[in-house]
């Protein structure tokens, strides 16, 4: 039975894949991506930052939501064949890739971006509210649980580094204040994590429910 699956070191890094989108992605949104909507994009910095608070809020209303669909998900066919935690990560691999781009994209209103914003929230808390259930499907020893929540932190620190040297590489390629790179930038680590989250799902388990 899977409950009874000894957690590996290759589960430990699936795991811990999860925090380049987690930890990454936040590192990057919010070093560079105010800078981009006020400078580059012609947005008013109190707009700018609201945009990023009714992203907030509704990850504060997604969440509890998110839970109740990924506790019960277990009893579709979708649920039972790929699972009630798990299919959400596989499902926000190219939903990650798709959606977090289009926010480094210039041009466009402040209504633009506020949707763009929300639906890419709604992207990452179908992901992050599932994602950190999983040491409690895995295994039920209290060691084995450590090491994968440790991994994972572990992990944060490294994606957020690795997520700033993105911007640096494309300035240096495009030129400072080139509005490009922010796009590249953008692309190019949602690149990164979708192949984490697919690496997660491939590299993790859950028992039956």
């Amino acid at each position: 039975m899977a409950a009874q699956r000894k957690v590996t070191w290759w589960n430990v890094l699936g795991y811990a894949c999860s925090n380049f989108l987690g930890g990454g992605t936040q590192a990057l949104s919010s070093a560079f991506l105010m800078l981009f909507y006020t400078m580059y994009c012609d947005i008013p910095a109190v707009q700018a930052g609201l945009i990023f608070t009714i992203a907030r809020v509704i990850d504060a209303i997604g969440n509890p939501i998110m839970g109740y669909i990924s506790d019960n998900f277990g009893r579709t066919a979708i649920g039972k064949r790929f699972g009630r935690r798990r299919f959400f990560i596989l499902m926000g691999a190219p939903l990650v890739l798709i959606t977090y781009p289009i926010l480094w994209t210039p041009g466009h209103s402040f209504e633009f971006y506020v949707c763009a914003n929300i639906v890419y929230e709604v992207v990452f808390t179908s992901v992050m509210v599932p994602g950190p259930t999983l040491p409690a499907e895995m295994t039920q020893i209290a060691a084995e649980k450590t090491k994968l929540v440790s991994a994972k932190q572990y992990c944060g620190t490294f994606a957020s580094t690795i997520a700033l040297l993105f911007p640096a590489f494309f300035f240096q390629r495009f030129g400072e204040g080139n509005i490009d790179a922010f796009f590249y930038t953008g692309l190019s680590y949602a690149a990164v994590v979708c192949l984490s989250l697919l690496v997660m799902y491939k590299l993790t388990f859950e028992r039956a429910p």
